[in-house]
């Protein structure tokens, strides 16, 4: 069973991503800042994919992004989702040099194109 990680502060919408998801058999972590998401990796190392919000208490998800993806990280060829209300192009393809699989404009995206891009992802990545 594949693992994703959802790192969402809205609480509704990762619930909801939580529910879709793992009706299509895939296990979800949700975690709501990027402290408790780091905290997961120091026991759960077996992430298929990251689901990142931008926008996070006290920090972005900028911070997170950075260390899964260090040349270092185990987690560095993961794909990494950004679903964000955030539709800067400059700070999305920040993320997209660093390494990022795709991105969603929450405003622009629904739930369901959101879980789609995601099963693409899985399906790509063996």
């Amino acid at each position: 069973m594949k693992t994703i990680l959802v790192l969402e502060d809205e609480k509704l919408l990762a619930d909801a991503a939580k529910l879709k998801l793992a009706n299509k058999g895939l296990q979800v972590i949700t975690a709501r800042t990027v402290e408790e998401a780091s905290e997961i990796l120091k026991t759960k190392t077996n992430i298929d994919l990251f689901w990142l919000d931008h926008y996070l208490p006290e920090t972005n998800a900028n911070v997170f992004f950075n260390e899964i993806k260090k040349d270092d990280s185990i987690y560095k060829n993961v794909p990494t989702v950004l679903v964000t209300g955030e539709s800067d192009t400059q700070s999305i393809q920040e993320y997209i040099n660093k390494g990022l699989t795709k991105y969603y404009v929450k405003s622009k995206s629904t739930l369901s194109e959101i879980i789609e891009g995601i099963l693409e992802c899985l399906t790509n990545t063996k």
